[in-house]
């Protein structure tokens, strides 16, 4: 009996130790941005978003658009939507490249900043063309298709599942060796 309680102590101190170790792991990382980092538009981005791989916390988030040479436009409040960050771009952007400056603040406290580029070309070319009409059928109840809320469903981190875990067997382990000892 000695040798189980000393081996499940053995684990318990083990499976113990790993959990910082796993916490300290998680880091949020840029996934993406709109406009894409480099790109060349033809049209001025209405809207400027960056995504994370995990949400990050509102306080002191910041996005700055300024141009080449330095001088910054005015863009909208700061949006977030799970792991996306986003403000409205100034409507009237002259053709130009363009630095998106932002900072977050992570889950965990630490303070992310980053830039990307992107250049507003103002080629784009509109012709006159011919009236479409089209027909679709329109729900008399939800016109808009407006999904609710609360059937969108965010992802799961693994890693808080396999803490769980860890600290259900924890538990578990140690009920049947208080049991065991009475």
């Amino acid at each position: 009996m000695k040798l189980k309680q000393s081996f499940f102590a053995l684990f318990l101190a083990l499976m113990t130790s790993l959990i910082p170790i796993t916490s300290a792991s998680a880091h949020t990382d840029l996934v993406s941005t709109s406009p894409q980092d480099g790109s060349i538009n033809d049209v001025p981005p209405a809207i400027i978003s960056i995504t994370f791989s995990e949400p990050p916390i509102t306080e002191g988030a910041a996005i700055i658009l300024s141009d080449a040479s330095g001088t910054e436009f005015p863009v909208g409040e700061v949006t977030f939507e799970g792991a996306k960050v986003s403000v409205t771009s100034a409507p009237d952007l002259p053709p130009n490249e363009y630095l998106v400056t932002w900072r977050i603040s992570a889950e965990d406290g630490h303070v992310l900043t980053g830039e990307f580029n992107f250049t507003y070309s103002g080629e784009l070319v509109i012709s006159p063309a011919e009236p479409m009409i089209t027909a679709y059928g329109v729900d008399s109840e939800n016109p808009l298709g407006v999904i609710a809320e609360s059937s969108i469903q965010e992802p799961t981190n693994p890693w808080v599942i396999f803490i769980s875990a860890i600290a259900i067997g924890l538990i578990v382990g140690t009920l049947i060796i208080a049991r065991n000892r009475k």
